[in-house]
């Protein structure tokens, strides 16, 4: 109930000028670190921050992309996500993390916050590293945001640099 009236006063009168600028500032952050012939790409979810993110890299003319995913996945999601995704995406499948493992780590079904950082190793760190190394990408993007509690990816993981140029944007903003 909280959000309704954030969405709704988003869509009944959007600041474009605001969302340009972010968007301007949010380019400026990608193409600001790249030097020629870096081997770029960025991760998407398909969630609202990694669909703010592809409006930035699209912009910065980034296609490479990757999704991480388990054989876990609900049939709606995977049918909208593939009606969604990016042309260039790499998609990284974990396929040990299946209703077996569920059902060996059943506090996985619906976990803490304890838990959550395991979920996301297994599944999203594991395709960013995997996806890093197979293109060996020297930049990976994400849509990590401060807002989200999100630590700010801005480190250098197995020689590729990790960063999110929308880490500043509110809730509003995206």
């Amino acid at each position: 109930a909280d959000w309704v009236p954030v969405i709704n006063a988003a869509y009944a009168k959007p600041d474009h000028e605001r969302a340009n600028e972010l968007v301007e500032k949010a380019v400026k952050r990608v193409t600001g670190i790249l030097k020629a012939g870096d081997r770029v790409g960025w991760g998407w979810s398909g969630d609202k921050d990694s669909q703010g993110l592809r409006v930035v890299m699209d912009k910065a003319g980034v296609d490479d992309c990757y999704l991480g995913l388990s054989a876990l996945e609900y049939p709606d999601f995977l049918a909208w996500a593939t009606n969604e995704m990016p042309d260039r995406l790499d998609i990284i499948l974990n396929e040990k993390i299946n209703i077996d493992w569920l059902a060996k780590n059943p506090k996985m079904l619906f976990p803490n916050s304890a838990h959550a950082s395991r979920w996301f190793a297994q599944v999203q760190g594991r395709a960013r590293k995997i996806y890093a190394k197979k293109h060996k990408k020297d930049v990976l993007f994400l849509g990590r945001r401060k807002a989200d509690w999100n630590q700010r990816p801005d480190y250098v993981e197995s020689g590729t640099r990790v960063m999110s140029p929308i880490y500043d944007w509110s809730h509003e903003d995206l």
